[in-house]
């Protein structure tokens, strides 16, 4: 699956509206360890993941914190970020070695003013995103440490083997400790 593939199945997009996009997408390779995003950088591109794994997390009193992983077939962007074009409190770092297509602000800004289908398109993948966030702060808020794993698990059972410990029980808001305890019990 492709950046317009998806886009597409989100929004029926016409032939002149797949062309234009077409030809304003680039694509990227990031080793293993790479920075896409820095914190306090404006994220100037709506991501698609072709291969691979990424992460996005913050710092907060020498803390990590994880927001969400993004494999293949996957849209992201950073909403704190991107539609407002101002710096980010998010990185991004590629997992594993990692290929992207990502369509710049401004082209998706001029697509959009051109034709309704891709508006309709941006106005999906941020409400897309609003949901998914607006649920992990439920998750975090709300469910116990083993639920919110077991939650994990249920949604995401193809990411397990590629995540570390570490970064799976950050997500969680957990020590990696409290995860093995959780996991011995399953």
């Amino acid at each position: 699956m492709t950046f317009i593939d998806f886009s597409n199945y989100l929004v029926p997009l016409s032939d002149s509206a797949i062309s234009e996009l077409d030809g304003l997408l680039k694509t990227k390779l990031y080793e293993k360890g790479a920075y896409i995003l820095n914190q306090d950088q404006v994220c100037r591109n709506m991501y698609f993941v072709k291969s691979g794994l990424v992460k996005m997390f913050c710092y907060a009193e020498g803390k990590e914190f994880i927001m969400n992983f993004f494999q293949e077939e996957k849209m992201f962007t950073v909403l704190d970020s991107f539609p407002f074009q101002k710096p980010s409190q998010y990185n991004i770092i590629a997992l594993e070695d990692t290929e992207l297509q990502f369509l710049p602000h401004e082209s998706l800004e001029y697509l959009s003013s051109k034709y309704h289908s891709v508006e309709t398109l941006y106005r999906k993948i941020l409400l897309h995103a609003s949901d998914k966030m607006m649920q992990r702060i439920r998750e975090m808020l709300i469910q116990t440490h083993a639920n919110h794993y077991q939650q994990f698990l249920t949604d995401n059972h193809d990411l397990i083997q590629r995540l570390s410990l570490g970064d799976l029980a950050c997500y969680l808001g957990i020590t990696q400790v409290s995860l093995s305890r959780i996991r011995a019990k399953k």
